[in-house]
């Protein structure tokens, strides 16, 4: 009895630590790996740099039209709710140092820091909802990074990471295509009706990838 009691209370006490260990904040080393995998991820692009290589998908979230004024209107919203886009990076930033081991995001980094992989996120970005049109070398160094055991869990976390900043993201993708919408509106006189530009609902950026 001595001996199961004392296992229970060891389990319980592996149990604590363990729940200790998911509530605590990521390191310091983490937070700066993730930092550096979003400045990857972003390509050498400004956040409204990537509104404006992601405006064409963002038009069809929204029913619209895309064009080079629907670009630059979209580039305009971003630019104008900055603080916002900011916020919901660091979001991302912080979920991403939770979620992801250092050996997880460090895969991740150097996959990106190569030069296929600045070639693959570039047309990502650009593709956005559609699959990226790759050169062999970038499909390659694409494969190679998802099939190696630390990518292919940091892929397989990708769902649970997005599932932590889905709603704040889905609320400013709402709040630029509005904003988007209407800026299209003042310069250029095709104003759409208020149904034509609503997200639909639970809508979100997508950031499959292939």
């Amino acid at each position: 009895m001595t001996m199961r009691l004392t296992a229970l209370a060891l389990g319980l006490a592996l149990c604590a630590q363990a729940a200790v260990a998911a509530d605590a904040p990521p390191s310091a080393h983490s937070l700066e790996l993730a930092r550096r995998l979003a400045l990857d991820q972003m390509a050498g692009l400004s956040s409204t740099e990537v509104m404006g290589l992601q405006s064409q998908s963002m038009a069809k979230l929204f029913h619209l039209t895309p064009s080079p004024a629907r670009a630059a209107a979209f580039q305009q919203a971003a630019a104008e709710n900055q603080a916002d886009v900011d916020a919901l990076q660091e979001k991302l930033i912080v979920a991403t140092a939770a979620t992801l081991t250092d050996e997880e995001i460090s895969a991740w980094i150097g996959f990106l820091e190569s030069p296929a992989g600045r070639a693959y996120e570039r047309k990502r970005l650009t593709a956005w909802l559609a699959p990226p049109d790759l050169t062999p070398e970038e499909s390659a160094a694409w494969r190679a990074f998802k099939d190696s055991p630390s990518g292919r869990s940091a892929l397989a976390k990708n769902s649970q990471l997005l599932a932590t900043v889905l709603q704040p993201m889905t609320q400013l993708s709402v709040k630029l295509g509005s904003r988007a919408a209407a800026i299209y509106c003042q310069q250029t006189g095709d104003c759409p009706t208020a149904a034509a530009t609503a997200a639909p609902s639970g809508s979100a950026p997508s950031t499959a990838r292939p």
